[in-house]
């Protein structure tokens, strides 16, 4: 069965890196912002659409390898706010009546400020 999926963020995106159009281009045809795009691109990624992204802008693969390399950086990119976010679980066991509480001391960061 073949999902087909209109929308027209799609017919704007080109196939290959070295066509991919910038988040600012494509949000000055909705009216958008860059987060509005971020916002577009990932409900249709969401519904199956591979669209790969990268510092040239969005576009979509040209080949398996060029999808495959974007799954990977999106993968490294969500283990590493996963590890973040991690940090965060502290507060999660310590609320009281709704709200976080912080230890009076903080951690060092990793260049002793």
């Amino acid at each position: 069965m073949v999902l087909e999926i209109k929308h027209p963020l799609l017919d704007l995106l080109h196939i290959g890196e070295e066509n991919a159009r910038k988040g600012k281009e494509l949000g000055a045809h909705f009216g958008s912002d860059d987060a509005g795009v971020r916002e577009m691109v990932n409900g249709l990624r969401k519904q199956g659409i591979p669209i790969c992204s990268s510092r040239n802008g969005y576009y979509m693969p040209a080949s398996d390898m060029e999808g495959a390399i974007c799954g990977r950086s999106l993968r490294a990119r969500a283990f590493d706010i996963l590890a973040v976010a991690k940090i965060f679980t502290q507060f999660e066991n310590d609320s009281e009546n709704g709200q976080l509480l912080l230890d009076e001391e903080l951690p060092a960061t990793h260049d002793g400020e």
